[in-house]
């Protein structure tokens, strides 16, 4: 009889052991899978917030950014015709349908001669190193 005790203990003990562990498996893939599903949650959130990128394709848009949003070097993809061109200063205006803006030429010389009058295509990043909005490292069609 004694031994028939023991062998139930020691059957009671092997169940609570397998039930134990498998607690354990059962509360660690449950909390594994409760983390992934968090941070599947914060990352959508996170690129949902994410405005989609796209082109500025206006002077005016330009013109309306603060001098923070000027800096975060939005891409921008302009149509107009040059106003003003002075190649040793260097200045370029350019006039589209919504205003005119400044693109700064001082590290990118075009390639190609321009003149007031010329409609062209300038793409290239916004930025404000002074006191306004305008378009920077351009390149033109």
């Amino acid at each position: 009889m004694v031994r028939l005790h023991t062998l139930v203990i020691t059957s009671l003990k092997s169940y609570r052991q397998r039930h134990s562990f498998q607690f354990r498996t059962y509360f660690f893939c449950f909390t594994l899978g409760m983390l992934a599903a968090s941070a599947a949650i914060s990352f959508a959130n996170e690129t949902s917030r994410r405005a989609p990128a796209r082109f500025i394709t206006t002077a005016s848009e330009i013109r309306s950014l603060t001098i923070e949003q000027a800096k975060q070097g939005r891409a921008v993809h302009l149509t107009g015709v040059i106003t003003y061109y002075d190649p040793e200063e260097p200045d370029l205006f350019i006039q589209d349908a919504s205003g005119g803006i400044w693109v700064n030429l001082e590290i990118v010389k075009p390639n190609v001669p321009l003149g007031a009058g010329d409609l062209v295509e300038i793409h290239g990043v916004t930025e404000a190193p002074d006191f306004a909005p305008q378009v920077g490292g351009p390149f033109s069609k």
